[in-house]
């Protein structure tokens, strides 16, 4: 059997056909390097668009998380005004609080003075009152006591017919000396 290529070489030695067959084989070299040219672009052109979207992606998720942030911090700042003008109205208030009770602490010292002026020269000063009036002036206390004094200070202190400082004030309302015995815990004892 006789190979194909003796004949092939033959017929190349013919000059059309050479020259035919330089044209095909360089035709068919450009048409192989456009095609792989053609292929590595579009590979190329699919890397990039696919770097594209995720690139899309990523800023959108980035303009999702700046949204809700800026949503946050918009919710936040909300918040803290409306903290800030609670607490001007709270510090308001306690200012109020505070002129009352004041105003009611020097009204009960001009009242034990005029109270400690009465009594001066009357010899029943020095006597000891009934165990009624003891129990009414110390329920008075006891009262006063729970309505001004902080609710930490009452879980934490005895009343002792005193009433504590409150609001930062540093004078405490007691009984007139005297007026109330009292038992050793600084509760009002009673008539014996």
């Amino acid at each position: 059997m006789m190979s194909p290529l003796p004949l092939v070489f033959s017929l190349l030695k013919t000059p059309k056909i050479r020259r035919a067959a330089w044209i095909g084989g360089v035709a068919l070299l450009v048409v192989a390097t456009a095609w792989g040219g053609y292929a590595v672009i579009a590979s190329k052109f699919a890397e990039q668009a696919s770097a594209l979207e995720k690139t899309h992606d990523a800023l959108r998720d980035a303009k999702n998380r700046n949204d809700a942030l800026t949503s946050a911090l918009a919710t936040t700042a909300a918040d803290r005004d409306d903290a800030e003008s609670r607490l001007v109205e709270l510090n308001k208030k306690r200012g109020q609080e505070a002129e009352k009770l004041e105003e009611f602490k020097r009204e009960n010292v001009v009242l034990q003075e005029k109270l400690a002026q009465a009594m001066v020269d009357d010899p029943c000063s020095i006597q000891p009152l009934p165990a009624a009036v003891v129990r009414l002036h110390h329920e008075s206390i006891r009262s006063f006591n729970a309505k001004y004094r902080p609710r930490q200070a009452q879980q934490t202190h005895s009343t002792g017919g005193n009433v504590p400082s409150t609001g930062g004030l540093d004078r405490a309302v007691r009984a007139v000396p005297g007026t109330i015995p009292t038992q050793s815990n600084g509760e009002p004892g009673q008539d014996e």
